[in-house]
């Protein structure tokens, strides 16, 4: 379009018809439709089996880190193997669909790093090693070139892992394993919402944010009923807080009752991370 205009502004013209109408048209090209070219289809662009293949148990270190909204950093001396791996990992909390935790190629520099701090939670691609020595960066280092996965000394306290997350792990090192499964399938599960039920089920289901927004950012995407693995067991863990949820003093939101989860007694790995869990998911009382 460029080369026929010699001008930008037909090229900034076709931008805005796509962001405004989701329609754009050309002589050379035809017309595209935005509607055509559904962005959660992209998300499923990479491998939760190639993962699960190089990390086996250990892909719930990331699944949890993940879940508890924690920073993650990757480290490959090669940009192609970060940028494969990195952008694969928000489909292991496929209910939330939020890719703006993704910074698949960062720089040891002071800007972008500074940028990288804004966000809460985070999976950050770097190509030099020396990041492996600031663990001011992350809570969960993945050395991807050696397959090794360490966890921050001041992140194990919530990472502690018990019979919860063996189950987790198993699950989707079998479901992985599964010749007859496709990575949608390991991934995927939806259910349908009762009336009444939309409060709690928007924390169970999260499906909030399209690719490529600013951290914060969102717009609500409602899902298809599409039974498979990785979810459905997410779904699991929401329902376990569930009952010791409340509604805040100002009606606003759902809050944890604390002393209500202590009472039931879980494992202390389980009661520590469905603690962290609510932190992670804004449920605590302030």
């Amino acid at each position: 379009m460029y080369l026929k205009h010699g001008s930008p502004v037909k090229m900034m013209e076709s931008y805005i018809a796509v962001l405004t109408k989701g329609i754009c048209q050309s002589e050379e090209n035809g017309s595209f439709l935005s509607k055509d070219f559904d962005a959660r289809k992209a998300y499923l662009a990479g491998s939760i089996k190639d993962i699960v293949s190089q990390f086996g148990m250990e892909t719930v270190i990331l699944h949890t880190a993940l879940m508890l909204k924690k920073r993650i950093v990757v480290y490959h001396p090669k940009i192609e193997a970060v940028q494969e791996f990195t952008r694969t990992l928000p489909a292991l909390v496929w209910h939330r669909q939020d890719w703006t935790i993704l910074h698949s190629y960062v720089h040891l520099s002071a800007e972008e790093l500074e940028a990288l701090r804004m966000c809460p939670g985070y999976i950050a691609g770097f190509v030099d090693l020396e990041v492996s020595n600031r663990s001011d960066l992350y809570d969960v280092f993945v050395n991807l070139a050696d397959r090794e996965i360490t966890v921050a000394p001041l992140a194990k306290e919530a990472m502690t892992m018990g019979k919860l997350h063996k189950e987790i792990g198993q699950l989707i090192v079998q479901s992985a394993e599964d010749p007859e499964k496709s990575d949608s399938q390991v991934i995927q599960r939806w259910w349908p919402i009762r009336s009444g039920q939309e409060e709690w089920a928007g924390l169970a289901l999260r499906a909030e944010t399209l690719p490529f927004l600013p951290c914060g950012s969102s717009l609500p995407i409602h899902p298809s009923i599409n039974a498979q693995d990785i979810s459905l067991k997410t779904r699991e863990i929401f329902t376990h807080l569930e009952p010791f949820s409340e509604v805040s003093s100002d009606g606003e939101k759902l809050v944890l009752n604390f002393e209500a989860l202590k009472q039931r007694r879980f494992p202390p790995a389980t009661e520590n991370f469905l603690y962290h869990l609510a932190a992670a998911e804004q449920m605590l009382k302030i």
